[in-house]
């Protein structure tokens, strides 16, 4: 993943020139943390947004959460039906969110990192249909999946449906 930010972004020194870091976590306990982060980044000069707790979704609505600290493996946000120990937290659509940023900020390259904990189903066609993944919007996108919690197969692909992919690389990691 850094290896695609120094690529389409330039090395450490030259993203604090003109990065933008912009962030979204369902987890509520991991707020001050991302408030601590962002003033951090912002006297480095960084234009920086952390949106918490919300999490990325195609459309707004509330989804349900297992309720954990997030910190160590296994206890990171992760999408639930239901059950003991869930949060329900308001989502953002991923599109209206990426149409601000880029009407705020106009940045020349935009690289997308993606823990969206299932979400990645639903958000990614639409990213498509809105034209974020055919036109120079979005150059990159690096995709963590979700199969084990969505149904989904372990060796699921991107959509051959997808017609843009010339433009945006999505690099999948699960």
């Amino acid at each position: 993943m850094y290896a695609i930010f120094n690529e389409k972004l330039g090395n450490l020194d030259q993203r604090r020139q003109h990065a933008c870091v912009f962030g979204v976590e369902a987890n509520k306990k991991r707020c001050n943390r991302l408030e601590k982060l962002s003033a951090a980044h912002k006297s480095k000069g960084w234009r920086t947004e952390y949106l918490c707790p919300y999490a990325v979704w195609s459309e707004k609505t509330v989804l349900k959460f297992k309720d954990q600290d997030g910190i160590g493996d296994g206890t990171a946000s992760r999408l639930v039906k239901g059950g003991k120990n869930t949060v329900g937290v308001q989502t953002i659509s991923a599109v209206e969110n990426l149409k601000k940023i880029i009407n705020k900020h106009k940045p020349e390259t935009l690289v997308l990192k993606m823990d969206i904990e299932g979400a990645e189903y639903t958000v990614l066609p639409q990213l498509e249909r809105e034209g974020f993944l055919c036109s120079n919007k979005v150059s990159d996108i690096t995709l963590e999946y979700h199969y084990r919690f969505t149904g989904h197969p372990k060796d699921w692909k991107i959509p051959k449906t997808f017609n843009c992919l010339k433009k945006s690389k999505i690099h999948l990691i699960d």
